[in-house]
């Protein structure tokens, strides 16, 4: 189950907090990240049933709402099941935070995707005549 509806300040992460200590007392999870308001929550698919109900009755009422929309269900092994609402994904390729988890040839793909579009910047970078430019650009854009 991942992401939440998008954080309007710094204010949704502390929302976060309940809800990440009920996780960890009522469930038997093998992962509960977050970063921001992005969430990664791994278990079985009772667990994760259970999981989103507290996140549902914990969160709901401090303003921390799922977007189910966004939500994503993906079986690593065992059954392919919903949870919830969320239907399993139709493959175990996917992204987090921007790293591609999955298949060696798709995270090849995806990395290949990401760091070509990298190339133009970089053709350019020598050419700035300041170098702390040249280092903010390479920061904010590659």
């Amino acid at each position: 189950i991942r992401d939440v509806e998008r954080s309007r300040g710094l204010g949704d992460v502390y929302k976060r907090q309940p809800v990440v200590i009920a996780l960890d007392q009522q469930c038997d999870l093998l992962a509960n990240e977050w970063y921001l308001d992005d969430g990664t929550v791994a278990a079985t698919p009772t667990e994760l049933n259970k999981a989103l109900e507290v996140i549902q009755s914990v969160g709901e009422p401090l303003g921390f709402i799922l977007n189910m929309a966004k939500c994503e269900n993906i079986p690593i092994n065992g059954p392919a099941v919903k949870i919830g609402v969320i239907e399993p994904a139709k493959s175990s390729n996917f992204v987090v935070l921007g790293s591609p988890i999955g298949d060696a040839e798709w995270t090849h793909d995806q990395a290949v995707r990401v760091f070509g579009r990298a190339d133009p910047i970089l053709d350019i970078l020598p050419k700035l005549e300041h170098g702390q430019t040249a280092l903010l650009v390479l920061r904010m854009c590659a």
